[in-house]
């Protein structure tokens, strides 16, 4: 019962924590693919696409206390182990806290940067839900930060919001920054299998298992209780990454001006090209083609 009462609270914030930064892309309800924006749901008799989100309330689970504080960053207590993560900032917002860290991964080698918004209100919950947010072409983990306006609704709801970069940054291939569509801040959410950049460029397999294992051992993110969202390129990102596993991982998926047909687009043709080798590659990560299929 307690963990349906979060996965229903996650269907309605996955909507409601983004509506700010959609705003400015979307006007009305959206309801197709094609449109300005889409939101998918497990449980389709949730209705319409923009909905209430569920509050807390006196939710079990979140009250349940443990034989000791645990502290959201596990880090800072005093008997962790050496954490994976180097904390940039620390800002106090809506009661809570946002944390901005690097790290190295293993997945894209170099060192990667990530953000982290922790509600009040979780120090005694053994996990915490959790809104994945992926942003777009030239976006960096700081962009729906600053402008989404969306950690009211996370401190409200009691939500972690996890927030990625859209690259990786300084790998030293040849040609990363010269376009702002390709390469550096422009990493589609694909691991590449061509020379240079299968190296580095594999922000699919980041987003879907190393930050999310990060974050579950570093903050206490739920690794059952989370959505995935996204805007434009982030948008493309979040569709395929739920309809690849069949939405498995994710208690719900949404999607604001998505690029959701980019075998068929020049920014799609571009990426593919030359991440994978061919546009047909791409395929496999077209939302509209995996939908077909």
């Amino acid at each position: 019962k307690s963990s349906g009462s979060f996965r229903r609270m996650l269907r309605g914030f996955a909507i409601s924590a983004v509506v700010s930064y959609a705003a400015a892309f979307a006007s009305g309800a959206p309801s197709t693919l094609r449109g300005s924006g889409v939101i998918f749901q497990r449980n389709m008799a949730l209705g319409s696409a923009f909905v209430r989100p569920i509050s807390f309330g006196n939710d079990p689970l979140l009250r349940r206390r443990s034989a000791s504080p645990i502290s959201a960053l596990r880090l800072s207590g005093g008997n962790s182990a050496p954490s994976g993560i180097e904390v940039k900032s620390k800002v106090a917002v809506a009661g809570g806290t946002l944390y901005r860290f690097t790290h190295e991964s293993t997945v894209t080698n170099t060192p990667m940067t990530a953000a982290v918004f922790i509600p009040p209100g979780v120090e005694y919950s053994p996990e915490i839900p959790a809104l994945y947010w992926l942003s777009g072409l030239t976006c960096t983990d700081e962009n729906f930060a600053q402008k989404a306006g969306a950690f009211q609704h996370a401190a409200r709801e009691r939500i972690a919001l996890v927030l990625p970069d859209t690259s990786p940054r300084g790998a030293g291939v040849e040609g990363e920054d010269d376009d702002w569509d390709f390469g550096s801040g422009a990493g589609f959410y694909i691991d590449a299998t061509t020379a240079p950049w299968s190296t580095n460029y594999n922000m699919y397999s980041y987003v879907t298992k190393e930050l999310p294992a990060l974050v579950e051992k570093e903050f206490k993110i739920s690794p059952t209780l989370r959505s995935i969202s996204g805007h434009s390129m982030g948008g493309h990102g979040a569709l395929t990454i739920a309809f690849k596993d069949g939405g498995e991982s994710w208690v719900s998926t949404s999607a604001f001006a998505p690029i959701c047909n980019p075998t068929k687009v020049p920014w799609g043709e571009k990426a593919f090209s030359n991440y994978l080798g061919s546009v047909d590659a791409g395929q496999e990560h077209d939302a509209s083609e995996l939908l077909a299929s």
